[in-house]
């Protein structure tokens, strides 16, 4: 509890990294990997359940345990070369670029990219590729839901944006605002457990802490 309290203030009174339309950029990352899966749907023979699942994709309640679930995450990895050949390492420059290609501004790509390897060393025992990319990718979910960057949990339900809509992502140095009530230590406690909390604790301290 201490911890936790002690992160948000110092978070709190750090200059923060803010910025407009994050939602934006991972709507477009989001619509992006869609349609990758179907790709990889048509070459791997996976179930139409399985792509019907990805739906709620962003919902913290969906579990995302379904094994062929990581081997579609697995396709979707190879195909933007985000990894070395052998699995084991992240191809930094590939995974940057397919940020900034959604709109990420250049410190917002470098902020996910930095999450994206974070998820990637906490999964490095895991030997299975396709178990692998699904803890990576839960794991980049759940950091992406807590800074409340993830798009709406029917985002693939809604009706696509033309790319010229899309608002511009760009993000500031600002001052935080001041904590007014106590209550969102509470929040965070009943949201992450241990090992999550420590995975996004850390995140957050190389974000918001330099």
């Amino acid at each position: 509890m201490k911890i936790i309290v002690v992160v948000c203030l110092i978070i709190y009174k750090a200059r923060l990294v803010q910025g407009k339309n994050e939602v934006s950029v991972l709507r477009v990352v989001s619509s992006s990997i869609g349609d990758m899966l179907l790709e990889c749907q048509t070459e791997m023979d996976i179930k139409e359940e399985v792509i019907q699942s990805f739906l709620n994709f962003w919902d913290l309640k969906n579990s995302a345990d379904n094994k062929e679930w990581g081997c579609a995450l697995e396709c979707v990895f190879k195909k933007n070369e985000f990894l070395t050949p052998d699995g084991k390492t992240v191809i930094s420059d590939n995974v940057r670029e397919f940020f900034k290609a959604a709109g990420a501004d250049g410190l917002m790509s470098l902020r996910m990219l930095d999450l994206f390897e974070m998820c990637k060393d906490d999964a490095k025992k895991i030997i299975n590729k396709c178990d692998n990319a699904l803890e990576v990718t839960k794991c980049f979910r759940f950091g992406i839901v807590q800074l409340d960057w993830a798009p709406e949990h029917n985002f693939w339900n809604r009706t696509r944006v033309h790319p010229d809509q899309i608002p511009e992502q760009v993000t500031d140095m600002v001052e935080a605002p001041q904590p007014t009530r106590r209550s969102s230590s509470n929040v965070w406690r009943r949201r992450l457990n241990r090992s999550n909390f420590r995975r996004l604790a850390s995140y957050l301290r190389r974000v918001y802490c330099r």
